[in-house]
This record gives structure tokens, sequence and C-alpha cells, in this order.
């Protein structure tokens, strides 16, 4: 997929979480490349309390993801627990096909067909739902990477579809900078009672999300560079007639 380490990232940020208001120990960071006509974009989380960090690397281009590579390691990088890869099908663009490999386990491969992919890490999210907003009725099969219950080892990175859908909801102006930002609610599989996000011309700024009796936020901080928008992937496009709402 390339190597980006002498190249300078031309956007980059991390997203840090919260629950119930109390910041949580998860360090999840991006950069974005640009490599020739394609666009590289490489996310870690590290999650100390697991003693690990997942990683995914993928190349970008017409608005979708034609590569990823997913690798699950433990805290020091040294071993890697469990590893994935998607590639878009070239001649059916709508289609693609997933690999897997866990721990003790021979790889397996999956038809993906046209289910949309997303690889877990928040960056990937202006990609989901841009994808999900042109379908019929903002809603498809997506796959997701299994990691429910990292005591389950064998099972990390299985692929899970579900159905899911996303729909606009208002827009508002962030708690941060004052910058607008179209929030959409986004159900399905284990969001129930679904999650809210805040985009920014495709770039996730805010998102947030109930488990049990808390509530989850996650916000981007620390941006730095040149967000290409809609050279990197189409957004969801808000009625012009739609009001703002002050946040507060």
């Amino acid at each position: 997929m390339g190597d980006c380490a002498a190249v300078q990232p031309i956007a980059q940020g991390d997203y840090t979480y919260l629950c119930d208001g109390v910041p949580v120990p998860v360090f999840e960071r991006w950069s974005l490349f640009q490599v020739g006509e394609l666009f590289a974009l490489h996310s870690t989380r590290e999650i100390p309390a697991l003693s690990a960090v997942i990683s995914a690397r993928a190349l970008i281009g017409e608005g979708r993801i034609k590569q990823c590579v997913l690798r699950w390691h433990d805290v020091d990088r040294q071993k890697t627990i469990a590893a994935s890869s998607y590639r878009a099908e070239e001649s059916a663009p709508a289609s693609g096909r997933y690999l897997y490999r866990a721990t003790g386990m021979s790889t397996r491969r999956v038809a993906v067909g046209r289910a949309l992919y997303f690889p877990l890490l928040r960056i990937f999210a202006g990609q989901l739902l841009g994808a999900l907003a042109v379908q019929e009725n903002a809603e498809a099969q997506v796959l997701v990477p299994w990691i429910h219950d990292p005591s389950q080892p064998r099972k990390l990175f299985v692929p899970e579809f579900s159905q899911r859908r996303v729909r606009f909801l208002e827009a508002v102006c962030a708690r941060k900078g004052g910058e607008i930002l179209d929030c959409y609610e986004y159900v399905g599989g284990q969001y129930d009672r679904g999650a809210i996000y805040g985009m920014a011309n495709g770039l996730l700024r805010e998102y947030r999300w109930q488990q049990g009796r808390s509530e989850w936020v996650v916000q981007l901080e620390n941006l730095q560079g040149c967000w290409p928008g809609e050279a990197l992937w189409p957004h969801p496009m808000v009625p012009a007639t739609d009001a703002i709402s002050a946040e507060t």
C-alpha cells in the first residue's frame, strides 16, 4: 500500500473519548497523505486497559476505500493478535472482498457483495455516512469487523454484517469555535437507540452514543493541515432550508 513515512501529512488530528463527561484513556490518532491521485489514511487507537492497539491503513480513491489493512496488536506492537484486509473489486466498484485471520486460525475469505465497509476507526465515519446517504432510503448492509469481546481473540475481526441507516437531524453550532456541524442519526448494529454524528465537510467532529446508562462522547482535537473534503470522499448534503440551532 506504499510507505508514507517520508511524506508529510496534509491533515492530521486526534479523537478523545469521554464517558459521562470524564476523560477515558483511549487515544486515537489519524494522518492523511496524498499519494498521486489517491489518498492514504492511517489511524491508530490505543486502548491501555486492554493492552491493545488497533491500526488501519487505507488507500482511498474516487470517494471510496480501495484497500484497507486492519490489525489488532499487543500494546508494544510486537505481536499481531488479528489482522484483516479489504479490497474493492475494480471490475465491480460496488463490490469487495474481505480476508481475516486471528492467532492460531487460518486465513478466511468472505465476499462483501454490495455491503459497505467500515474499518472501525472514527476518521472513516464520514466515508460511511456519505456512502449510506446515497443509498435507497439511506440504508444498506454494512460490514464491521467484530471486536465486541477482546477476551475471545479468535473471533476478532470476524466480519459482522448488519443493516444500518443514516438520517439528517439538524445543523448546529459546535461547542468549540462556533463551527456549523451537520448532525446525523446513525442506527443499526449495536446502535439500536441511535448514535449522533456531528460532521463538517465530511470530517467527524463529534460523536455521541448511549451505552447502558452511560453517555459516551468522542471529540476531534488538535486538527492540523487542510482537510480536503469532497476531494477525499463525498459527504451528505443538507437541505438549504434546514434551520440552524444554537447548541448550548
